[in-house]
Order: structure tokens, then sequence, then C-alpha cells
């Protein structure tokens, strides 16, 4: 109730000024002339009058009432397109997540798919390869805040003459809370080996891949926590930032597949085979 209150006080200021002339023009001097002729005993000319001052406060509600409705309507169909905006975005998210998939973890065909190329402020190792990069995303980093609860300023209370009972300053229990704050905003490059980040202001680090206890998409980015024990989480802020999980993912399923030892083919032992020659369950070699 409060809430609709306050949006109609606000709609109200907005309405023509035409609308406000016309309310007090006809109003307010109806409404006068009906109190002077309550007074005066003109019970017919009362009653005129103070008809005239309610049709004034009915247009003028009226008017309100329909600016209440439009901007309801609004704000209904700007939900409805940002829905719709929403959706069409996560769909090219999931369409151009699977065509990063079907790239085998291949850097330079990741690459490909991006719409943009690698700053040349940031300097590549000889061998590594560049696979994805998010421009215009914040940096976010992990900022504790201390609060004191309870606290106490102390005081001094008379008791008797001559005696005064002082109570010492206490600075309450300490509470610890930790939070992602923005501290700068830049461009995000994931190559083969390495994650970097060119800040606007003056963040600027590479923190190798196998470093990288945890990394997972967030709704609007990306969040990180490296290796040690004093790491707290990092992350990036963008829509776009949110794809670095998925070619993070499909690089590491490569390299994993790339380290695996190969297959080791069994050995057939001579009596083995001709067992199952013998049994019909093996063929002789074909001559030349």
């Amino acid at each position: 109730m409060g809430r609709l209150a306050a949006q109609a006080v606000v709609l109200a200021t907005r309405l023509p000024a035409t609308a406000w002339a016309a309310a007090l023009l006809l109003g307010f001097p109806a409404l006068l002339v009906g109190f002077m002729s309550l007074e005066s005993g003109r019970l017919t000319t009362a009653t005129v009058s103070f008809a005239i001052a309610a049709l004034a406060v009915t247009a003028l509600a009226v008017q309100l009432t329909a600016q209440i409705s439009h901007a309801r309507k609004a704000a209904v169909a700007r939900e409805a397109a940002e829905k719709a905006v929403e959706a069409e975005q996560m769909r090219a998210d999931d369409q151009l997540g699977a065509q990063i998939s079907n790239t085998a973890g291949n850097p330079k065909a990741i690459l490909a798919l991006c719409p943009h190329r690698v700053p040349e402020a940031i300097r590549l190792q000889r061998t590594e390869q560049a696979a994805w990069v998010v421009r215009g995303c914040g940096y976010l980093r992990t900022e504790k805040e201390v609060t004191y609860r309870g606290r106490s300023a102390g005081g001094s209370v008379r008791v008797a003459p001559g005696v005064t009972l002082r109570t010492g300053r206490s600075r309450g229990q300490r509470e610890e809370n930790e939070y992602l704050k923005q501290v700068d905003h830049g461009t995000v490059v994931l190559t083969d080996r390495h994650l970097y980040f060119l800040g606007d202001d003056k963040e600027r680090f590479r923190v190798r891949l196998d470093k990288l206890v945890t990394a997972e998409a967030m709704a609007d980015g990306f969040r990180f926590q490296r290796d040690g024990s004093r790491a707290r989480p990092e992350g990036f802020l963008s829509r776009d930032a949110r794809l670095l999980a998925i070619v993070l993912h499909v690089l590491s399923v490569q390299q994993l597949e790339a380290e695996a030892p190969p297959t080791a083919t069994p050995k057939v032992h001579r009596e083995d085979w001709l067992d199952a020659l013998a049994a019909g369950e093996a063929d002789l070699p074909e001559g030349d």
C-alpha cells in the first residue's frame, strides 16, 4: 500500500500543468463558494459548488489513475523485453559453448570463435597459444569488512556523594565479513597455460592454470581461486566472462587426454593362439 502511494505521488508530479490548473481553477473556487453558501444558508448554491469541486477532483483522480495504469503496463512490457533479451543471450551463449566444445580443445580453433584479439600489451610465451579474450570486464577481489557488535562507549554514574562508578569502554564482539568488490576494469586473456588480466588502472597479473584450485561460471561472470593458504576468491564481472569456464574446461580435458599414457596392446602367447585356432576362434595370417 505504501509503495502504491509513493508511486501515485511520483506520477502526480508528472501530470500536465493544464490538469492541475483546471483542478485548481474549478475545484478550489467552487469549494470556497460552497462553504460560504453554507454559512449564509444557501443550500442549493452550496450543493452545486461542492458538486463542481468534486467533479474537478474526480477528473484529476481519473488522470492520475490513467498515469498509474500506463506506468504499470510500461514496466511489465519493459520486464518482458529484458527477459526476452536475456533468453536470447542465453541461447547464443549455449550455441557458442557447443561450438567451443566441438573444437577438441584446439586453442587456435577456439580463438577463431572469439570476437576479440589479444592486446599487444600482453606478451605470451614462445609456445603459448591464446584461446579466449574478454574485454571490458570488472576484476573482483575479496575484501574483508570488520564490524563490532554490542559496542559500548562507557560512562560514569554517581552512586553517592563523592563516589562515582565508572564503566570502561567495550569494543564489542568482533565480526568479519568477506565479499567480492570490483577494484579494476580491463581485459582477460585465457591461454593454454595461463590466465592473464590487464587492468585499466593498476591491476596486472598472470596465473598458471595448474595453480587454479577452483574455477566456475557465475550468473554474471567468472569466479576462481588460486592455490595457497592465503588465497581468496577472485572473479571477473561480465556476461562474456561466463564462457571462460567452458573454454577452461575444454582446454583441461584436451590437456588430460594429451598427458594420458598410451594404452598398451596386450600380448598374445603362441600357445593361446594355437588353442584359439583349433577352436575356430582365430584366423591364419594372410600370406603375401
